[in-house]
């Protein structure tokens, strides 16, 4: 069976990204059909706790484009260790900003430290970035139910709504069959507002996937996030990854300062 792991932030992002983001394939897949596993038995895959600790390290830049103003990049860094308990990751924004991220499978408890330059202030949010997208943590919600399947690009897709992280919110997640792997999401408020109603205010979309050079991991090089007037897109021109067991890069979690989130 072709397994499909988080690797990446993003996560989100994509996840932003999430959403950041690393997929590895694993031997051929058994002969057997997505479609009629049971939404349980999907979603068990989809949350499928690795068996070996892996690293990602991908850089590149984020743009930013609202209605009405100019465009504004930053140059954005994310890093992730995944082992059989949780996610570790480290995002570093506009290099000014450290967003450290958990993410543990069992229970299923995701964590946030921020670290900001003296004298700055958060950038982050005004990308429509949610550093909870680097790892994933929507995928661990309660399951509502599950919809008609759709197509997401070249990505034949189940479709599940999920609780959200706030109240009243939910996600409706498109998860690819091939490689049980979230492609899409779209965010949704239990409020909207006028002439909103039945749509997304934010939506995360995996833009490419490309296999690395020297291994069998596949990588997410490019993440857009957007929203009614706004849309973010993250280009990781740079990505690297690999198995803890063959050495990690020495500056995985490297930041503006000395220090690295706890393993």
């Amino acid at each position: 069976m072709k397994s499909c792991l988080l690797r990446s932030i993003l996560p989100a992002v994509l996840g932003l990204l999430s959403f950041p983001l690393l997929l590895r394939g694993g031997n051929e897949p058994e002969k057997f059909d997505p479609m009629k596993l049971s939404a349980e038995d999907f979603l068990k895959i989809v949350r499928h706790v690795p068996s070996q600790e892996t690293w990602a390290k991908m850089s590149g830049t984020a743009q930013h484009k609202r209605s009405g103003a100019r465009r504004i990049k930053a140059p954005v860094r994310l890093s992730i260790r995944f082992t059989p308990d949780r996610i570790v990751a480290r995002m570093v924004f506009n290099d000014s900003e450290i967003y450290d991220l958990g993410q543990a499978f069992d229970p299923p408890i995701a964590t946030t430290e921020v670290q900001l330059k003296p004298g700055t202030q958060p950038q982050l949010g005004l990308y429509g970035i949610d550093v909870s997208d680097m790892t994933l943590s929507f995928i661990y919600k309660e399951t509502i139910r599950e919809e008609k399947p759709e197509r997401v690009s070249i990505f034949p897709c189940r479709v599940f709504m999920l609780k959200g992280s706030t109240e009243g919110e939910t996600a409706r997640v498109f998860v690819s069959t091939e490689y049980f792997f979230p492609v899409k999401v779209q965010w949704f408020r239990q409020d909207p507002g006028p002439g909103q109603e039945g749509k997304p205010y934010r939506e995360l979309e995996i833009a490419s996937v490309k296999k690395a050079e020297d291994n069998d991991f596949y990588l997410i090089p490019k993440l857009e996030i957007s929203g009614p007037d706004w849309r973010t897109k993250i280009d990781f021109d740079q990505r690297s990854a690999g198995y803890a067991k063959d050495g990690m890069p020495q500056d995985l979690f490297s930041g503006f300062e000395e220090g690295a989130p706890s393993k």
